[in-house]
């Protein structure tokens, strides 16, 4: 763990340092980047940067630590019962919520980062892999909250359901993100996207034999 600086104008140093990395890591490549280059574009001395961090895999961590908390605020955001009441009573806009915040999350050129050092560095990959768990684990809770009120599902079409809008739902976001296409282009794939995502849970939900074996 980093160490935690008191002052204020130590933080900024260690904000500077972290910023520097980031921007560094996205527009280079973390393998090339160097602990010396970070510090002296961070107009520290070598000294001070390795008095916040014990590497440079240090400094990727936390950043890695920062990106997931950010990921963590809409789940937080999400997984309540205003929004599961929201889900069950307008899921188009509880979808439109969703899509919106992760897509205004992404940093771009970090992202590309992250998605490259997660086949070579574990930490990276485990970080990679409980965003994934977060976002399939917030679809299911609100499935299995729809379901308890509604319909009866198994647990098997629970999970199953939840890795499908997750696949979904991920790869649109990529779409709007990365995808070579105009303001207008995004804003309808978007639309598009998630009435074919509202589409996919009514039929599955809404369409679903109740408990008592009706319709």
């Amino acid at each position: 763990m980093p160490r935690q600086p008191l002052q204020q104008r130590s933080r900024i140093k260690q904000e500077k340092i972290l910023k520097t990395a980031k921007q560094l890591f996205a527009q280079k490549n973390y393998f090339i980047v160097s602990t010396n280059e970070i510090a002296k574009i961070a107009g520290v001395s070598i000294g001070t940067l390795y008095s916040y961090f014990k590497d440079k895999k240090a400094i990727l961590l936390t950043l890695l630590n920062e990106y997931n908390q950010t990921f963590d605020s809409v789940f937080g955001h999400l997984n309540t019962d205003a929004a599961l009441a929201l889900f069950e009573n307008d899921t188009h806009q509880w979808l439109q919520n969703l899509v919106n915040m992760l897509s205004k999350l992404e940093d771009q050129q970090f992202h590309s980062q992250i998605e490259m050092l997660s086949y070579t560095i574990p930490e990276v990959q485990q970080t990679v892999v409980q965003q994934k768990q977060k976002v399939q684990e917030l679809t299911r809770q609100c499935i299995l909250a729809y379901s308890k009120q509604n319909v009866h599902l198994d647990d098997e079409d629970i999970d199953n359901l939840s890795i499908i809008l997750f696949d979904f739902i991920s790869s649109l976001v990529d779409e709007i993100i990365y995808g070579d296409n105009s303001i207008e282009q995004k804003q309808q794939l978007q639309n598009t996207g998630i009435t074919c995502l509202e589409l996919i849970i009514k039929q599955t939900l809404i369409l679903h034999p109740n408990k008592e074996g009706g319709f």
